[in-house]
């Protein structure tokens, strides 16, 4: 015999715009609290603010730059056209 909040529960209906918001909020919560421990990881370990870089390759510089580069030491930037191999 069937529960009578399962029956309650199977003749509700069912939208699919409902679901997929109740999903996408889970997983933007689930998301954001990644974040917030990454961040919180990569501030304790080398004392960087993850939060401040868009992306990963810029993150990854600013740690490199923060640990193993002088202060008085510039990286170039390269200017023109860069060389296109066949």
């Amino acid at each position: 015999m069937l529960n009578i909040k399962i029956i309650a529960k199977l003749q509700t209906k069912w939208t699919l715009d409902k679901e997929l918001t109740k999903i996408l909020w889970k997983m933007c919560n689930y998301l954001h609290s990644l974040i917030q421990k990454f961040n919180l990881l990569i501030f304790r370990l080398i004392g960087v603010n993850a939060i401040k870089y868009k992306t990963l390759p810029s993150l990854a510089l600013a740690i490199y730059s923060s640990n193993f580069l002088e202060n008085d030491y510039n990286i170039p930037k390269l200017h023109g056209e860069i060389y296109k191999f066949n």
